[in-house]
C-alpha cells in the first residue's frame, strides 16, 4: 500500500479538514471523475436547466483552458462578471483525487486565489459502484465558508445519471 499523499492543501493557514459524509453512487467512477472535470456542466446542469443550484453567475458558459500537470490536470474556467474577472479551477490528481473550487463563489468579491473547498477521492467499489471520500476545507479565521458545507448533515449530491 502506498503512503498517503500529504499535500499542501491540507495545512493551510487559517482552514482545518473535516471528514465529508460517506456517499454511495450507482455508476462507475469515471462518470463522476469526468462530470468533476466538466466545467460547462455546471452552466447547465446546476443552473440553467434545473434552476441555480450553487449560485446564478454559474450560468454564464466559461471560456475553458486545460492544463496539464505532472500529477494529472487543472481546468481553468473563466467568466466575465460585469467589471470582475472570475477564474475558478479544479483540480484532478491521477488516478482519482480532485481538488475542487467552492460552489458558493459568484465572481463579485475580488480575492486571491485561495484554495479548494473539498479534497475528494472517487473510489471505484466495482464497475457500476463509487464511494467519494472527501475532505472538506472550513475556515477557521473568517466567514468565507458557509455554515450548510461544515455541517455533515446538509450535504449536495451530485447526479450520477
Amino acid at each position: 500500500m502506498p503512503p498517503f499523499p500529504l499535500l499542501d492543501t491540507y495545512e493551510r493557514e487559517g482552514y482545518r479538514l473535516m471528514p465529508g459524509k460517506k456517499y454511495d453512487y450507482p455508476c462507475n467512477w469515471l462518470r463522476i471523475l469526468d462530470n468533476a472535470m466538466d466545467p460547462v456542466h455546471t452552466s447547465f446542469l446546476h443552473t440553467i436547466v434545473s434552476g441555480s443550484q450553487f449560485t446564478d453567475e454559474f450560468g454564464v458558459i466559461p471560456e475553458l483552458d486545460f492544463i496539464e500537470t505532472p500529477a494529472g490536470m487543472v481546468y481553468i474556467a473563466t467568466r466575465r462578471l460585469g467589471d470582475n474577472i472570475w477564474v475558478r479551477m479544479v483540480e484532478n490528481v491521477m488516478p482519482n483525487l480532485q481538488q475542487v473550487a467552492p460552489i458558493w463563489e459568484n465572481g463579485q468579491n475580488p480575492h486571491g486565489f485561495d484554495g479548494p473547498m473539498m479534497s475528494r477521492w472517487i473510489v471505484p467499489q466495482d464497475d457500476t459502484h463509487t464511494m467519494p471520500l472527501e475532505f472538506r476545507h472550513i475556515s477557521v479565521t473568517d466567514e468565507s465558508t458557509p455554515a450548510w458545507w461544515s455541517d455533515r448533515e446538509q450535504m449536495l449530491r451530485p447526479n450520477c445519471k
